[in-house]
């Protein structure tokens, strides 16, 4: 998978993913690598880390709409 699909089709079964949003009012899209978690009933960010090395809660505005598959690690 190369593209972007919406968050509702995203796995809820643990596995890592690249999540997306766009923040509008000049913060524009923001990426986190994200998982379900079943005990919140939502989408994480696995570190609390997103693009630039700024922590966002994934909670209300900063919520993925969007995701991905993360390619393979170097061998």
């Amino acid at each position: 998978m190369t593209d972007w699909q919406p968050i509702e089709t995203a796995p809820k079964d643990g596995k890592h993913f690249l999540g997306a949003k766009n923040l509008g009012d000049g913060y524009g899209w923001r990426r986190y690598i994200c998982c379900w978690y079943d005990f919140k009933k939502s989408f994480g960010a696995q570190f609390g880390i997103a693009e630039g090395g700024i922590g966002y809660p994934l909670d209300g505005k900063n919520t993925p709409t969007h995701w991905m598959e993360l390619p393979e690690p170097p061998l």
